[in-house]
C-alpha cells in the first residue's frame, strides 16, 4: 500500500522556526509595540519642534515678506495709495471773559482712510497744548480748543497738526462705507434757540443761552456723544461751545444746552454739530 500524503510537507529547519515563533509571539508583539511607541514619540517631538520653530520665527518672516513686497512695489502705485495728508483752514480768535477760543477746520480728503490726529494752535511766541480729535473720512469738521489763556491775543494764529494715526477702512467689512456712515450717525437737532440776558433774581444779566434737542434716530446706543455748537452773526462766528450727552439711546431726544457769559446781541445763525467716533467700539453700548 502507498504511503499516505502529508499535506504541507515541512522540513525539520521551518518546523523549528514555525515553534520558536509560536513560543515568542508574545514578546515580539510587545517589541514590535515599543518600536512603534519610540517612533511615535520621535515623529511627535519633531512636528512640536517645527511648530515652535515657526511661531518663534513668524515675525522675522513676516517682515522678511513685507520687505520683499515693498521692494518689489512700483513707488508711484505706493505713492497713489498712501492717504493725502488732513487740509487745514485758517484759525480763528474768539475773546471770552479774559481767554480765548480758538477755532478752525479739518477736512479728510480720502474716502477710504480714517484719522486720529492732534493738534494745536500756534502763533508768535504762542502754541497752546496739543488735543486729540478724531475725522472719519470725506468728512469736514471745526476743531477748537476753549478757554485758552495767553498773556496777549494770539496774533496770526494757526492750526497746526501734531501728529496723525491713519486707518484704513477694510471694504470687507464696510463695503459701503457711506450707507454705513448715514446710518450711524442719523442725529437731527432740532427746536434750536438763543435767549441772551436771561432775567436771574429779577434783573438782566449777560448770561445767555442756546437749547437745542438732538434726536438718535439709529439702531445704535451711544454714550460720550459731544455736540458742537456755533453761533455766527452774518459771516462771522461770535461763540463757540460744547455740549455732552453721557448717553443717548436709539429713537431717544434729548434737550442740550450752552451757556454764555457774555452778551452777543444779534445771533444770526446756529448750527450744532453732533460728532461720534462711529470707527470707535467704545462709542456704542452694549449689553452685557
Amino acid at each position: 500500500m502507498p504511503e499516505p500524503l502529508v499535506p504541507n510537507d515541512l522540513s525539520e529547519k521551518q518546523l523549528k522556526w514555525g515553534y520558536w515563533f509560536v513560543t515568542h509571539k508574545l514578546k515580539l508583539r510587545l517589541a514590535l509595540e515599543i518600536v512603534l511607541a519610540v517612533f511615535s514619540t520621535v515623529a511627535l517631538g519633531f512636528s512640536l519642534y517645527n511648530f515652535g520653530f515657526d511661531i518663534l520665527n513668524a515675525p522675522a518672516r513676516e517682515a522678511q515678506l513685507v520687505a520683499l513686497v515693498k521692494s518689489g512695489l512700483n513707488p508711484a502705485v505706493a505713492v497713489a495709495q498712501a492717504p493725502k495728508p488732513l487740509a487745514l483752514s485758517s484759525a480763528q480768535v474768539l475773546s471770552t471773559q479774559g481767554k480765548y477760543d480758538l477755532i478752525g477746520t479739518v477736512s479728510n480728503p480720502n474716502q477710504y482712510y480714517a484719522a486720529r490726529f492732534s493738534f494745536r494752535f500756534t502763533g508768535g511766541s504762542f502754541a497752546s497744548d496739543a488735543a486729540d480729535e478724531f475725522i472719519l473720512p470725506g468728512e469736514q469738521k471745526m476743531v477748537a480748543q476753549l478757554g485758552v489763556a495767553s498773556a496777549t491775543r494770539p496774533s496770526g494764529a494757526a492750526l497746526e497738526i501734531v501728529s496723525v494715526s491713519w486707518e484704513r477702512i477694510d471694504r470687507h467689512i464696510y463695503p459701503d462705507w457711506a450707507s454705513f456712515a448715514a446710518q450711524h450717525l442719523n442725529l437731527p437737532v432740532t427746536d434750536i434757540s438763543y435767549t441772551p440776558e436771561i432775567d436771574l433774581t429779577g434783573g438782566k444779566s449777560s448770561i445767555g443761552r442756546t437749547v437745542f434737542t438732538i434726536t438718535n434716530d439709529t439702531g445704535y446706543d451711544y454714550h460720550g456723544v459731544r455736540a458742537l455748537v456755533v453761533m455766527s452773526r452774518g459771516p462771522a462766528i461770535v461763540a463757540v461751545g460744547t455740549a455732552v450727552f453721557d448717553t443717548l439711546a436709539p429713537n431717544e431726544a434729548q434737550t442740550g444746552d450752552v451757556t454764555w457769559y457774555e452778551d452777543y446781541g444779534a445771533v444770526t445763525q446756529i448750527k450744532v454739530f453732533p460728532e461720534i467716533d462711529i470707527l470707535n467700539n467704545a462709542s456704542y453700548i452694549r449689553e452685557q
